[in-house]
């Protein structure tokens, strides 16, 4: 019995003892491929991306977005090698990362997560904490936004018709390749090479309404903030500017309506905004606002959407009984399960915001068929007006053809690139 407990308590990372045979076995992954290799004599390779840790007679294994390859130890491409020895797993996968807990899921003591960093840094709470943190990022976020919604407005720069729709896909994919997946082949190879990094984010992360984001070094936001806190505040850079459009279209309202108070505090810049534009119209000009913005931050609403929705699938191995079950928890919190009560409340809200998208996405790639626009029900509803839908669906329309000459009708087209980014 004594030996038996010695052998068992001597088992390596990744086996179980087998009573049948009274020897360490490797589990049996019922997961993807090759995510953990046995090589034998206690060697383990874990696949890029994954985290494995250890707790009691359980250890788990999932994917991980904080993951970073350079800190460990490589052997065959694409894996990292474990210590043999389990009470060192731990240490070994969290420490570097300066994380603990299951699946290296929370910041150590001292340490907060830091939204200005690929992936999800754990950064020292000693010089920045709640005081500074959140407000210094926040600021980070909405002044080049409010730059560029301004430089928009007053020029009205056209993005949404070609080429810059497809510009604009390509840098979203560039973005989404750094950003998600850091065990993709091509992220591996841009992070090794750190200024090809920088520059490229610097480029491709504007059009992503990503400024200077992630050129930033990392700093704590806040001890006291999960990771799932991090992904709601990724919404700032969607949210805001719209908020920004909403503000700009009331004080319009009030200013034609003589509200004293908006037409004093107008009248100062008046002057300036003539000297720019002697024309305005200033409906199509916030509809042009909206359209281009709408266009800058689809992706990243996808993305951050993604964050708060997904779950992932974890493998749990347990050392007594040998079995290897799969369990589904949510992305951002591994201790609450996919369903529950915690997921929802997040989830939830989030699907309403991508059925808004799925509509807008569908109204530019129906409104050329004239069945949808006599039966279309925002006008009927009253819901929407008919000239303003009209105005914001030819600010994607406007550089396909219509049809007029007798060929055929390509603006459906328009509606592609958001289709391409819902399946990137």
């Amino acid at each position: 019995n004594l030996t038996e407990g010695t052998i068992r308590f001597n088992c390596p990372t990744w086996h179980y003892y087998n009573q049948e045979n009274g020897k360490c076995e490797c589990y049996q992954s019922i997961s993807e491929k090759d995510i953990i290799k046995c090589k034998g004599s206690g060697i383990i390779l874990l696949q890029y991306g994954q985290c494995m840790t250890h707790d009691e007679n359980t250890t788990v294994v999932s994917k991980c977005p904080y993951f970073q390859p350079s800190r460990y130890n490589t052997s065959e491409a694409g894996y990292i090698i474990l210590p043999s020895n389990v009470s060192e797993l731990n240490e070994y996968m969290c420490g570097p990362l300066k994380r603990r807990g299951p699946l290296c899921n929370e910041c150590i003591e001292g340490f907060g997560l830091s939204a200005t960093s690929i992936p999800f840094t754990c950064s020292n709470c000693t010089c920045f904490s709640l005081t500074y943190g959140i407000p210094l990022y926040i600021l980070i976020e909405i002044i080049p936004i409010t730059l560029l919604y301004l430089f928009i407005l007053i020029f009205r720069v056209n993005l949404t018709s070609s080429p810059m729709t497809g510009f604009i896909l390509y840098s979203h994919l560039i973005m989404n390749t750094i950003i998600i997946d850091l065990s993709h082949p091509v992220a591996e190879i841009l992070f090794q090479t750190k200024y090809f990094r920088t520059i490229l984010i610097a480029l491709y992360g504007i059009w992503n309404l990503d400024f200077f984001k992630y050129i930033l070094p990392p700093f704590c936001l806040s001890s006291h903030l999960s990771q799932i806190h991090v992904a709601v505040f990724g919404y700032i850079s969607v949210v805001y500017p719209l908020c920004l459009i909403i503000i700009t279209s009331l004080c319009v309202e009030l200013h034609g309506r003589n509200v004293a108070p908006i037409v004093k505090l107008w009248r100062p810049f008046h002057k300036y905004f003539v000297r720019l534009r002697k024309e305005w119209d200033v409906r199509s000009d916030i509809i042009d606002v909206f359209a281009t913005f709408l266009l800058l931050s689809c992706s990243k609403l996808m993305y951050q959407s993604a964050l708060l929705m997904h779950c992932r699938a974890v493998m749990k191995a347990n050392s007594e009984s040998g079995d290897v079950s799969i369990a589904f928890v949510a992305g951002n919190d591994v201790t609450s399960p996919c369903g529950s009560v915690q997921h929802l409340v997040f989830a939830i809200p989030v699907s309403f915001v991508l059925c808004l998208v799925l509509l807008l996405i569908l109204l530019l790639i129906l409104h050329p068929f004239k069945w949808f626009r006599d039966h279309c029900c925002f006008p009927r509803c009253g819901l929407l007006n008919r000239t303003s839908v009209n105005i914001f669906v030819e600010k994607f329309h406007s550089c396909y053809r219509n049809g007029l000459d007798g060929g055929r009708d390509m603006r459906s087209f328009s509606g592609l690139y958001f289709v391409l980014r819902v399946l990137a």
